[in-house]
């Protein structure tokens, strides 16, 4: 074996065992993308886009990524919400099936009124009953007198 093919044997390996370790400790879904965003309409007229990642950040959190930005900026500005739900066991709630969702908590991005992808994000600690993550995220344009005009909910899960 020549000197060159060994290296480059031994970065192939490297790289997969890098990129093995990453995706294991980083389960979870891309929602959207840049080119195709998720995007809120207010009066018919596009406001806000957002893409992002849910996904299990490996310390025990479940982490969403969001990068959004203003259509028209200038305006009011425009914010990504998540819904942390989990899947396990609670024979209260699911009766004798034994397994459902159950909602933990919604967080919010900061507040942004600029053109530029601007990302922001928020976590959770997971829930030790559960062995499942669900994250229900949309993208919303912040109304101080009205209701806030949101987009569909795109939703992604993990296991843990």
């Amino acid at each position: 074996m020549t000197l060159s093919r060994g290296i480059g044997l031994g970065l192939a390996t490297l790289v997969a065992t890098v990129g093995l370790g990453q995706s294991a400790a980083v389960a979870g879904g891309w929602w959207c993308s840049s080119s195709d965003p998720l995007t809120v309409y207010d009066d018919g007229v596009a406001s806000g886009a957002a893409y992002g990642h849910y996904y299990n950040y490996g310390d025990g959190r479940a982490m969403s990524t969001a990068w959004f930005r203003d259509l028209r900026p200038g305006g009011q500005d425009v914010r990504v919400e998540t819904d942390f739900y989990w899947y396990g066991y609670n024979g209260t709630e699911c009766g004798d099936a034994g397994t459902c969702f159950w909602f933990d908590t919604s967080k919010q991005t900061d507040r942004y009124d600029g053109s530029d992808w601007y990302k922001h994000a928020r976590a959770r600690y997971l829930n030790d009953s559960a062995w499942r993550s669900r994250g229900r995220m949309d993208i919303c344009e912040i109304h101080d007198w009205a209701n806030d005009p949101c987009s569909a909910k795109i939703v992604e899960t993990f296991d843990y």
